[in-house]
């Protein structure tokens, strides 16, 4: 395909019983003939050669779609190897497991053309019957978006599910590779360098919660959050608004981390020297933001509850 409006990258690695249930759902897209779909497979093991050989002939015949394959690197490398190869001057993304509502692309290409926007974003839900393509717009700056999105006391998040890009984004920052939390990491930064947001409160993704994913247990890899949001203070800290919400995610980040070490201190998975440093870590972070925390208005309101409950624990 030539010249596709609106490029899709669904990244897959030993993909599930649900992939090809996510490429219909962009196949079966209202303005699928503007689309190119790429699907990244992030170097799979050997016993899922046969899926990707199986789309390959189903989709042959079909120039708006390409099967890629690519040394293993994690979420963050294969979607940046999407967006090297993608033609649109629009991306979406989508994980192997889940689902965009019909119209999804058609509502936020709409929403960012009318508002003259960089990005669009939709709402996400867990309830398949609560996908829905009709909801409320607004248009907001991407300073403000970058705010809300961080005090995350709005439907504006962080996630690359359910928004549309403007490519040029990705010419400034990409995904950081290796690491979990790489969208936290990413969009922020790619969302300031929007002139607008448009937003809808519409549920345009449906995501699944599977209880084996690392974000959904607690395991090394999700205490980079720690240095994820604290590397957020630190470049946003010449503007004092976003300071603060970055500050305000990474307390509420510290007060996760502290709260799933004690839910761990069974399972094996870190050793008691371990947990006990992680928990100093923790302590400090929230001893050292939850003044700030707890005095403004704008701070999410459960960080404001645990700064206050800090000053009777910690």
């Amino acid at each position: 395909m030539k010249n596709p409006r609106i490029t899709v990258i669904i990244t897959s690695y030993n993909p599930g019983d649900y992939l090809n249930e996510a490429i219909e759902s962009i196949v079966n897209q209202s303005i699928f003939q503007w689309i190119e779909l790429i699907v990244v497979n992030d170097g799979s093991e050997d016993r899922f050669t046969d899926t990707f050989e199986k789309l390959r002939e189903k989709y042959n015949d079909c120039d708006r779609i390409s099967i890629l394959n690519k040394a293993h690197g994690g979420l963050g490398a294969a979607r940046n190897f999407g967006i090297d190869n993608a033609k649109g001057e629009y991306l979406m993304f989508c994980d192997d497991d889940d689902i965009y509502h019909s119209r999804a692309a058609e509502t936020l290409l709409t929403m960012l053309e009318s508002a003259n926007a960089d990005m669009a974003t939709g709402a996400l839900t867990t309830s398949l019957e609560k996908l829905n393509a009709d909801g409320n717009v607004s248009v907001i700056s991407g300073r403000e978006a970058t705010i809300s999105s961080l005090h995350k006391t709005s439907s504006i998040h962080n996630s690359s599910s359910s928004v549309l890009f403007c490519k040029e984004l990705f010419n400034f920052q990409r995904y950081p590779e290796g690491i979990l939390y790489e969208d936290l990491a990413c969009n922020p930064r790619v969302m300031l360098r929007s002139n607008n947001v448009a937003v809808t409160d519409a549920p345009l993704y449906f995501y699944r919660q599977r209880k084996g994913s690392i974000i959904h247990s607690f395991k090394p890899e999700r205490v980079s959050v720690l240095d994820i949001t604290a590397e957020l203070v630190k470049d946003f800290s010449s503007d004092s608004e976003l300071k603060q919400a970055a500050i305000d995610r990474h307390f509420g980040a510290a007060c996760n981390i502290l709260t799933l070490t004690y839910k761990a201190k069974t399972t094996g998975v870190f050793t008691a020297k371990e947990l006990q440093t992680l928990r100093r870590r923790c302590r400090m972070i929230i001893r050292e933001h939850r003044k700030l925390v707890l005095g403004r208005s704008d701070s999410r309101p459960l960080n404001r509850l645990g700064a206050l409950l800090s000053y009777l624990f910690i």
